[in-house]
């Protein structure tokens, strides 16, 4: 998982197949069991959004107070709940998130 900050998902993902075309490693194929998380701005955005928060990607949220222990496992019952299948996901879901869910479908189970 990597933040974007204030780049764009595209960008982080390029970075990353660089890197691993760097270090001399195959590309990430949808076999493998490799998640890809890239939040837009900081996974606090994330947090915030799966708790029910109206949240935009350009504000900066990393030091939000709503982000409490309890806030971040709240935040990951609703993102299991999402990365269901027929999920029905809110229209307020943060365009990185809701890019991100079909990454859930690579975890082993």
């Amino acid at each position: 998982m990597i933040d974007a900050d204030a780049g764009s998902t595209h960008n982080r993902r390029l970075q990353f197949a660089r890197a691993l075309r760097a270090a001399g490693e195959a590309q990430l194929s949808t076999g493998d069991p490799i998640v890809n998380l890239i939040a837009k701005r900081n996974v606090e955005t994330w947090i915030l959004c799966l708790n029910g928060n109206i949240v935009d990607e350009l504000a900066d949220y990393r030091r939000d107070r709503r982000v409490t222990p309890s806030a971040i496992k709240e935040a990951a019952s609703s993102l299991y709940e999402w990365t269901r299948p027929n999920a029905a996901v809110p229209v307020a879901c943060v365009p990185s998130l809701r890019e991100c869910l079909p990454e859930f479908e690579r975890v082993p189970v």
